[in-house]
């Protein structure tokens, strides 16, 4: 398929944020540039972008950020069509101008709009009919995110066909979140549209309602128009939340971490840090932690388990960020790994420390215990993981570092050791019992097919 990004509009309500509304940024990328990684996401066939206000701009961005590009896997083909007439004529002229390049089905986007992957993706699957076209229609009308006095209205039947298309409409029971699948007819028929009377693309696709050619994709996925400084920070903390899901988050990373740590890659994006500095920033502050953990005075005790639950708010802003920045890498998810196993060594020998200076030597083993425990904890879930996709439950770093930010906070680092310890240790033999049968039962399937293998 093909596919169509009008991004010719002057932003005037967003003019304070940049002059070409494309080139705005939201956490710290141009609107364009998350329309390009959503729509090269979907292999197609070509990318045009319709470009009008500040298009030298926009065709000079685009030429340094495709030179900035991995050479594999081959992009599509991506280049700009100028819309001369956009001051003119509204966003209809636009598919106008990029009409005689659709040769066959076409998604249309629009440059200032934010869409996730999963609604793109899901929108594309669609059937599509001879002359037919589908438009996203989000359902739900009280997402205090859309400003519906500006939204344009959808009014749709129970055969799923958008009847009334428009911002006044007052019944309606969706909103347009302006991005179409297309068969490439539409293009063609709008080319026999008068644009003095067809000015708006919601005019051009209401003539397919007439004949029931225009269907509705009701969805509950994000989707946001960036149209004021209001939508834009609206936006960025969505887009934030998204990022901060991770299917694998611990209890403590899940319900208390992440409205943290959401709030800190919000700055740290506005200050320009990489994903890898905000891991060593985050390992720093555990080694701090860890030395005043190694204090003998209460005061420091609990100031170093503060700076340890604080490094691991901040450990999960690395990948919020990553995700948010499309900056995600293996390497970026082994270095920060590597940094948490020294920051865990080095908060636990500190704890290990403490205990033997206040309650003896002996204690010693108590601390190798939990060491050993959390290393092979981690490793045994890294492993779990790879056997047949088998998910266990993850007690992992973040509630250890909520361990220790307790027990330092009421003196009681040797609790703390205790509780890790045998947390850590009994979660090992969990699924070391939990997998052996289903190993077993691997091993004789293998066995079965493969009599050689015995």
């Amino acid at each position: 398929m093909q596919i169509i990004i009008l991004a010719a509009g002057k932003g005037e309500r967003l003019q304070t944020q940049g002059i070409s509304k494309p080139l705005v940024t939201v956490l710290g990328i141009p609107l364009l540039e998350h329309n390009l990684r959503q729509s090269i996401a979907l292999q197609p066939s070509e990318i045009l972008i319709v470009t009008g206000h500040e298009h030298l701009a926009v065709e000079q961005w685009l030429t340094r950020w495709l030179a900035q590009q991995p050479t594999t896997p081959p992009l599509p083909t991506i280049r700009c069509l100028y819309n001369e007439q956009w001051s003119l004529f509204d966003n209809g002229y636009s598919l106008r101008t990029a009409a005689p390049h659709i040769q066959r089905p076409f998604l249309l986007l629009m440059a200032d709009h934010l869409y996730s992957a999963d609604l793109l993706q899901a929108l594309c699957q669609q059937p599509l009919g001879e002359n037919s076209a589908y438009l996203a229609v989000d359902r739900r009308l009280n997402r205090h995110e859309i400003d519906l006095d500006d939204a344009t209205k959808v009014e749709v039947n129970p055969q799923g066909l958008i009847v009334s298309l428009s911002k006044n409409l007052s019944h309606y029971n969706g909103i347009d979140c302006g991005a179409f699948f297309c068969s490439p007819e539409v293009a063609r028929r709008c080319l026999q549209l008068n644009p003095d009377n067809c000015n708006r693309l919601s005019q051009i696709m209401m003539h397919l309602t007439t004949e029931g050619l225009l269907k509705a994709f009701m969805h509950h996925y994000y989707w946001q128009d960036i149209d004021t400084p209001t939508d834009r920070n609206r936006a960025e903390k969505a887009l934030l939340r998204l990022a901060s899901q991770k299917s694998h988050d611990g209890p403590i990373a899940r319900w208390i971490n992440r409205f943290f740590s959401q709030r800190f890659s919000l700055y740290f994006i506005r200050w320009r840090l990489s994903p890898n500095i905000i891991s060593f920033l985050s390992f720093f502050i555990a080694l701090i932690g860890a030395f005043c953990i190694a204090q003998p005075s209460y005061f420091w005790l609990a100031f170093g388990g503060f700076l340890t639950q604080l490094a691991s708010i901040i450990d999960g802003s690395d990948g919020e960020v990553a995700r948010a920045q499309y900056r995600s890498s293996d390497y970026g998810g082994w270095f920060d790994a590597l940094l948490d196993r020294y920051a865990d060594i080095a908060i636990l020998a500190a704890m290990t420390w403490h205990a033997m200076h206040t309650h003896g030597i002996a204690w010693m083993w108590l601390g190798i215990s939990a060491i050993a425990g959390s290393f092979i904890s981690s490793y045994s879930a890294h492993k779990a993981d790879r056997m047949q996709g088998f998910r266990l439950i993850r007690i992992g770093r973040d509630l250890r570092c909520f361990i220790v930010f307790i027990t330092t906070l009421v003196a009681q680092p040797l609790l703390g050791l205790w509780i890790i310890s045998i947390l850590m240790n009994l979660t090992v033999l969990y699924r070391i019992f939990l997998l052996y049968p289903q190993s077993s039962s691997q091993t004789a399937l293998e066995n079965s097919v493969n009599p050689r293998a015995q």
